[in-house]
């Protein structure tokens, strides 16, 4: 299957990528839809790393010696 840089562009538009340097790498699946992964920078925050960012948060409040 051969796809032109215009068609490739405008599949990864479709699936909410907005620059094809947010992709690490992309493969043709066997049933012809493009799979991709995206660099790390460019993934969506997940409700587990929210979380753990928050706990992070807090933690580092309650170490931080109250300066009033």
């Amino acid at each position: 299957m051969r796809l032109t840089i215009d068609k490739l562009e405008m599949h990864i538009r479709q699936q909410g990528v907005s620059n094809i340097s947010e992709i690490k790498n992309a493969t043709i699946e066997p049933n012809g839809q493009l799979g991709y992964e995206l660099m790390p920078d460019s993934r969506p925050l997940t409700v587990g790393e929210f979380k753990k960012l928050m706990g992070l948060m807090v933690q580092q409040q309650n170490q931080s010696p109250n300066i009033d």
